[in-house]
């Protein structure tokens, strides 16, 4: 947490902790500044002209971690990740809780994009502060976060401007998948608007789904236009199908890349498997990791496609060089999907 000897390095609060308890700044849980102190410091960096990058962080699938494991859980976590925070930032920036499990970030070192990425990568790795596991009371949760990033001046010149870039920033990042971070360019993000990123309307996604598939006669098409709707929604990079014979399917190409064996172990009770990262996948399935591993494949989500009568294989989602954390709705597109297949092959058995 944040006391008088970390505070007073910083001419602002310098002056305000002379004449008053350091504890009346900080968040009571987390040791961090509370929301309306870190606005504070913001605005006196705009009226000083003082360059700076901030950032929103969100704690991925927070909500999970509370219910599994129970708020006193939740709330370990928070603190170590904010005493991680304050710790990787030292003397460069300051540290505030905006509210729940999100945090503000403000960074006074650099606004060059370069430096911000190299900034953001150092945070996500070497078990810093993020994709790391934390030792709370009798469990080890693993924590990653999700990170929308801007720069003042360079991307906007006054306090709401800086926030809705965040915002949006972050929100284009949790539509990726989460566990990345997101740097405002203007280019890329300009035109972008939030109510364009908000979550999928499922329903939507599966009736729309359910028609792509039943639009065409052959199940080739019948995969095909399926998956070209669900790469646009999902973002996704590919699909791809592995049929009954084992041989995995390319479905944007329709190349062949590889014969594999019994993947059935891969899945859990819901008949899923996913992970963020092709070294977890290759240690779960050496022959799956292998295959994937040259075309840069590093977050896949995998369910197999049967009914209660016959198996017809297996079909996964796939992301090259992201570590994206498969969410919900994700799953429930794919099992919908596999359900699809599985149910017309049981009636079309001339078509497996």
């Amino acid at each position: 947490m944040y006391t008088n000897e970390i505070l007073s390095k910083y001419d602002y609060f310098n002056n305000m902790i002379s004449n008053d308890n350091v504890t009346n700044f900080l968040d009571s849980l987390t040791g961090v500044l509370q929301r309306k102190y870190i606005y504070k410091y913001i605005e006196m960096l705009m009226n000083k002209n003082t360059p700076f990058t901030m950032a929103i962080l969100d704690v991925d699938n927070f909500k999970f971690v509370n219910d599994k494991y129970g708020h006193k859980v939740g709330d370990e976590v928070l603190q170590q990740l904010a005493d991680n925070l304050i710790k990787f930032i030292g003397e460069d920036g300051l540290v505030g809780r905006y509210g729940g499990d999100e945090f503000i970030l403000i960074w006074t070192k650099s606004t060059d994009y370069n430096e911000i990425h190299d900034f953001y990568d150092k945070m996500c790795h070497n078990d810093l502060v993020l994709r790391k596991s934390y030792e709370c009371t009798g469990c080890a949760p693993f924590i990653t976060g999700t990170i929308g990033s801007a720069s003042y001046p360079v991307d906007a010149t006054n306090f709401n401007d800086m926030f809705d870039l965040c915002d949006k920033t972050l929100y284009r990042g949790k539509v990726k998948g989460r566990n990345c971070y997101i740097i405002y360019v203007e280019k890329k993000h300009k035109y972008i608007t939030v109510q364009e990123l908000a979550e999928l309307d499922i329903f939507q996604v599966l009736t729309t789904l359910t028609n792509k598939f039943y639009g065409t006669r052959e199940i080739k098409d019948k995969i095909r236009n399926s998956i070209i709707y669900l790469r646009a929604q999902l973002q996704l990079d590919n699909i791809y199908y592995i049929k009954k014979n084992g041989d995995l399917i390319d479905v944007n190409t329709q190349g062949v890349l590889a014969r594999l064996g019994n993947l059935d172990s891969l899945l859990n009770e819901d008949n899923i498997y996913t992970s963020s990262y092709i070294s977890n996948i290759k240690s779960a399935s050496p022959e799956l990791g292998n295959v994937i591993e040259p075309y840069g494949i590093h977050s896949i989500l995998f369910t197999n496609i049967r009914s209660k009568e016959h198996k017809y294989g297996y079909i996964f989602f796939a992301l090259e060089r992201t570590a994206r954390i498969w969410q919900p709705n994700d799953k429930a597109i794919l099992l919908y999907l596999s359900k699809l297949i599985a149910s017309y092959l049981d009636l079309h058995p001339e078509k497996v």
